[in-house]
């Protein structure tokens, strides 16, 4: 079994349900209190895996001092780094191998992702554009399936 093959299997054992992108793409939804889902995409190659999540879109204000926190956060977090593209677009990027995704290794991982993510996101978003006081940023309700 490839890592690809590997990974998708470790995804539905943790309940999730990856799609598949195209022969190396995997893409997942997570679960997310302050965003109402986090969108991961999981590339992977022969022996190891990047994981990527969309946090945010670029700035309109405050650029330098959100990037100032994604820094001070990357000294702080394990396995996540954050990271911007050339639009200034913030991402959550890890790396990963075969001895992570076996065992509660890739449990770890996401769970670490989605307590990052529930951490900053409304910080980083509050600073780096003109939200009005008092509007929620939380996720859409999460609606649970009918009783049957």
């Amino acid at each position: 079994m490839d890592l690809v093959d590997q990974m998708a299997a470790a995804l539905g054992e943790s309940g999730l349900t990856p799609d598949r992108v195209d022969e190396r793409t995997l893409h997942v939804a997570l679960p997310s209190d302050a965003r109402g889902g986090i969108g991961l995409l999981v590339r992977c190659n022969e022996r190891t895996a990047t994981l990527t999540a969309f946090l945010m879109r670029r700035p309109d204000r405050e650029t330098q001092e959100v990037q100032r926190r994604l820094l001070r956060r990357n000294l702080e977090t394990p396995w996540w780094r954050f990271a911007v593209d050339d639009h200034g677009d913030v991402f959550l990027v890890a790396h990963a191998d075969s001895r992570t995704i076996a065992g509660d290794g890739l449990d770890d991982l996401l769970g670490l992702l989605v307590a990052t993510v529930d951490a900053v996101y409304e910080s980083l978003v509050r600073t780096g554009f003109d939200i009005p006081p008092g509007v929620s940023l939380s996720g859409p309700p999460r609606t649970e399936p009918p009783a049957v």
